[in-house]
């Protein structure tokens, strides 16, 4: 998510609805929330489908650990979805950047940002 915040000229840490805490990319945080109920069910897929099972978990203190064999079954399951993911990320940002450019239309001072960045940036290549 951060990857496509900075390529379509938005600032990662200035969020909406997360508080601004220093070090944390809060815009991040709120572009993300609309995709967690795709993640999740995703991994109840896993879990339902055999990809994953109880089995291939195992704990260590605080810790639980896939095991070896999971992990060679889970990285392409997760790859394969994760395209879909990113591309539903660029278009969260993209959502964002035409809403505040639709709000640079009715205030003059963000008129600036929205030019520099259509002159810098094509938007079509991310």
């Amino acid at each position: 998510m951060v990857r496509q915040i900075h390529l379509t000229g938005l600032d990662p840490y200035i969020g909406y609805y997360h508080n601004l805490t220093h070090g944390r990319e809060s815009l991040a945080c709120d572009l993300i929330e609309p995709l967690r109920p795709l993640v999740t069910a995703w991994a109840i897929e896993l879990f339902h489908d055999h990809t994953l099972r109880p089995e291939d978990f195992t704990m260590r203190g605080e810790a639980c650990n896939m095991g070896k064999a999971a992990r060679g079954r889970y990285y392409p399951a997760y790859e394969n979805r994760a395209k879909e993911w990113r591309k539903a990320m660029r278009e969260q940002c993209l959502n964002l950047l035409h809403t505040l450019a639709t709000a640079a239309d009715k205030q003059p001072e963000m008129r600036q940002y929205v030019a520099a960045f259509n002159e810098e940036d094509d938007l079509t290549t991310i």
